[in-house]
């Protein structure tokens, strides 16, 4: 039997138990609130067979090489997830441990992160994708999907390699020599988000030495009496349940199903109807279920800002496929009234409100991308604004103030 003990903001929240079988559950503990840490494991214990397992598989990279490189230069004694978990600083509020001790800062003081270093793994990771983790450095965190990204903490005017006791408070994503141009065009697209009226958080490019990244505050850190706490989050791969590997097969449908159950109200699916309509607006084709999440706090229930958002149409070579389909319309271009409006039909939603929100969401969109693409060099935003034009081409764009 294996054993993954929990905190959430200081506080003990149970277990994560896997018997001789390879099944994993969760067993809260008795005297925690009845707020629940994922959408899927519910307190009344009532969650499917694979959902703790997956919850936890959520949290490290899709890549075996890299859970391999990460076991290698973290010290990890398996590639096991309960091992490359325990101790690590993960995306969301819940720091883990093979033991009943919440790990502390006195047994891992923080290290500082010089220039040097920062840019010499921007340097490894350009050209050795997996290398998340490098040999010989402290840094101990957890990242899920596949571009290559690495944490950092921000503690005063410095940065420090984070740990379970000491939280990241960005994510970095080099520079790539295979997608030309991403971590401009990703700090933009997160600017125009902001722009348009959605919760986006800081981003930017960022210089160390002669190497820069793409560098991003998480909205999962928080300040609280001058230091930084882990906030919980889950994305909706884990508030289903589901596995990593099937990011790409949930669709708009499920999703609005998914929050219609939590929130009856329906505000929540309205919302998150705003950051679909963004994402196909500005021809972002890979918005799947593991890059929109939910915010859980004890006795709150909302959706996170926008993250991972990129007009992937600016690459040719890439799927231009919506991972979310609308309606049946599988290229931006393709999507009319008619397609929200029947998306809305199908899960409950007024038709009326949802092809407005649509609409002003995609004529925001083509009123600030001039705005948000400033900076970049002429031929990389005469692009983007074409792509933008051709996206919302059957939306019939408003204004947001009509």
């Amino acid at each position: 039997m294996r054993v993954l003990h929990a905190w959430l903001e200081g506080t003990y929240v149970g277990r994560f138990i896997r018997s001789a079988d390879r099944h994993t559950v969760f067993e809260y503990a008795g005297d925690y609130p009845s707020s629940p840490i994922s959408l899927s494991l519910p307190r009344n214990g009532r969650g499917t067979r694979k959902a703790a397992g997956n919850f936890l598989e959520n949290l490290l990279p899709d890549n075996p090489a890299m859970r391999e490189v990460m076991a290698r230069n973290t010290g990890a004694a398996s590639t096991d997830v309960f091992d490359l978990l325990d101790h690590a600083d993960t995306t969301g509020g819940l720091v883990f441990s093979s033991t009943e001790n919440m790990p502390v800062l006195e047994d891992e003081p923080p290290v500082l992160a010089t220039d040097d270093e920062i840019a010499s793994r921007i340097s490894t990771l350009n050209h050795a994708g997996t290398a998340w983790w490098e040999s010989g450095l402290p840094s101990r965190f957890s990242l899920a999907g596949n571009q290559p990204k690495f944490t950092l903490a921000r503690v005063g005017d410095d940065w420090y390699w984070p740990n379970a006791a000491l939280p990241s408070t960005h994510i970095f994503k080099p520079e790539s020599t295979h997608i030309k141009g991403a971590e401009m065009i990703e700090a933009a697209s997160l600017r125009l988000g902001g722009l348009v009226g959605l919760p986006a958080p800081d981003a930017g490019v960022m210089n160390f030495e002669d190497r820069h990244a793409y560098v991003v505050r998480r909205f999962d850190r928080a300040q609280r009496n001058g230091e930084t706490i882990r906030v919980h989050v889950e994305d909706f791969m884990q508030s289903l349940g589901g596995a990593s590997n099937t990011k790409y097969d949930i669709s708009a449908k499920r999703i609005l199903r998914l929050l219609s159950d939590v929130d009856p109200s329906l505000e929540m699916s309205y919302e998150w109807l705003r950051r679909l309509a963004f994402n196909t607006s500005i021809a972002n084709a890979d918005a799947h279920a593991k890059n929109y999440s939910a915010m859980l706090r004890p006795g709150q229930l909302s959706l996170s800002p926008l993250y991972d958002t990129i007009t992937t149409r600016y690459w040719p070579t890439f799927n231009q496929n919506l991972a979310m389909p609308i309606s049946g319309a599988v290229r931006p271009e393709q999507i009319t009234p008619f397609h929200w409006a029947k998306l809305a039909r199908q899960t409950g939603l007024d038709s009326d409100r949802a092809v407005t929100t649509a609409q002003k969401i995609a004529g925001a969109v083509v009123a600030h991308a001039p705005e948000a693409y400033e900076g970049l060099e002429a031929p990389m935003r005469g692009e983007l604004l074409k792509i933008i034009a051709l996206a919302n081409a059957r939306i019939e764009p408003k204004s947001p103030e009509t």
